[in-house]
């Protein structure tokens, strides 16, 4: 299935949102690199929630802080955008949560 995913082409922006998504399953620095051109593409809610809980998952793996902070970043650029979500919120929540013990070495 991955490998019918390489063959699929970016036509829309959304195309790299769900195509970032599901390679960040098996490769996450890849999918953020194709969930930052689809941000690039459209910089929309869904993108930047996306992209912000990836980016937390993302620093539970690499102990990272910035990882932590640019999830932070995206979840409270998202919360901007539309901040009566409950999607937004559970996605900002969902950032904090994770990337709080990450983030404790810059406190």
């Amino acid at each position: 299935m991955f490998a019918d995913l390489e063959q699929l082409p970016l036509i829309t922006p959304e195309d790299s949102l769900f195509k970032g998504q599901t390679e960040a399953w098996w490769d996450p620095d890849r999918g953020l690199q194709t969930l930052n051109e689809a941000i690039r593409l459209r910089n929309s809610v869904i993108a930047r929630t996306i992209r912000a809980g990836l980016r937390a998952n993302y620093a539970t793996l690499t102990g990272n802080p910035e990882d932590a902070l640019q999830a932070i970043a995206d979840a409270n650029i998202a919360s901007g955008m539309q901040p009566d979500n409950p999607y937004v919120r559970a996605a900002g929540l969902h950032c904090h949560t994770v990337a709080a013990p990450v983030a404790t070495e810059l406190v």
